[in-house]
């Protein structure tokens, strides 16, 4: 079957909801993107965690989280396979930012949800019930 031509589905924030392809036989085929929901706990010992989520088109606005408070964003992925979130954190003591999703990096264990905790040492990804993988900040823009 040769693709006479693919349509994109457009949302207003200038995501892709999902395709269709449509075949020079006159049979098409639509194929949504899920979308997927990155969950931002704060697991700080007794401080408050300011966060800041963006990516290039757009802005989550600022949220401030008590100890055990999440804040929840979703999306669909791009459709290129380079959707890229990320974040800066503050809380006494310190100020951060990290790259709360990465496709290239989450796209095979966040297929539909991300669980983070926010620590001082830094975000840690939950990878099973029972597991949690942890990062280090991502290094100062300016060093």
């Amino acid at each position: 079957m040769d693709i006479l031509f693919l349509q994109l589905h457009l949302h207003d924030d200038a995501e892709i909801g999902g395709f269709c392809l449509k075949f020079k036989d006159g049979k098409s085929s639509t194929i949504d993107v899920p979308r997927v929901f990155v969950h931002i706990t704060n697991d700080l010992p007794s401080l408050q965690l300011r966060l800041h989520c963006k990516d290039k088109n757009r802005d989550l606005g600022e949220q401030l989280l008590s100890v055990g408070q999440s804040f929840v964003f979703d999306f669909k992925p791009n459709f290129f396979g380079v959707s890229l979130y990320f974040c800066s954190f503050s809380y006494v003591g310190g100020f951060h930012y990290f790259d709360i999703y990465d496709e290239h990096r989450d796209k095979d264990n966040c297929k539909h949800e991300c669980h983070w905790k926010i620590k001082n040492g830094g975000p840690c990804k939950e990878v099973s019930p029972t597991e949690e993988e942890c990062f280090q900040w991502n290094k100062d823009v300016l060093e």
